[in-house]
């Protein structure tokens, strides 16, 4: 938090994809040490600081991973927007720190430093080529109300959902550094995984 305050937050790892391209659900790909990806970002979201860890999940799925709350999307082929909606809404802390549970080089280091950067009812999104990076991103708890109004209106873009909760004053826009882009790097097909 800023001023060198610490509050603490949720942590969300969004899981609920149908994983269509990879062929099988991503969020049991096994990584080389073991663990699968869910493991390995709900780890990474309690080593950043989490205070709880809420898993959103796809309709009719479950993980069952002890320490953790799972919410289903509240929407069926809304993409991610349905599960941040049901997570933000869920919520105990007023900070959400999102990560997509595809990204296994995101690190708790990098994300410590996006929560360092927030401040109550602001959140950060890291952007690249003007692209928001809006799959690890830190939310306030309000900002379920844009995505309810996105889902109503049938408007599933993150990039637009983000941009209005910057003109919201909501969240803060910040570069992803060039050392940086590797975190983003995201497994969707099998060929991704090698």
């Amino acid at each position: 938090m800023k001023n060198n305050e610490k509050q603490s937050f949720t942590g969300v790892v969004l899981a609920g994809g149908r994983s269509v391209r990879m062929g099988q659900d991503k969020a049991l790909l096994t990584l080389p040490d073991g663990r699968t990806l869910l493991e390995r970002a709900i780890e990474t979201l309690r080593q950043a600081g989490a205070s709880e860890i809420i898993i959103s999940v796809g309709v009719e799925k479950t993980y069952g991973i002890p320490g953790t709350r799972e919410v289903q999307d509240t929407q069926v082929g809304c993409g991610p927007m349905s599960g941040l909606k049901a997570a933000l809404t869920a919520a105990k802390f007023p900070l959400c720190l999102v990560l997509a549970v595809d990204l296994p080089k995101m690190t708790a280091t990098y994300l410590s430093d996006l929560m360092a950067q927030s401040e109550h009812g602001c959140g950060v999104v890291p952007t690249s080529d003007d692209q928001a990076e809006p799959l690890a991103a830190v939310y306030p708890r309000e900002a379920a109300e844009e995505a309810q109004r996105a889902l109503v209106e049938q408007i599933y873009s993150l990039q637009r959902w983000v941009n209005v909760l910057e003109s919201s004053q909501r969240v803060r826009m910040i570069p992803v550094h060039a050392e940086e882009q590797i975190l983003f790097a995201n497994w969707n097909t099998p060929s991704d995984c090698l």
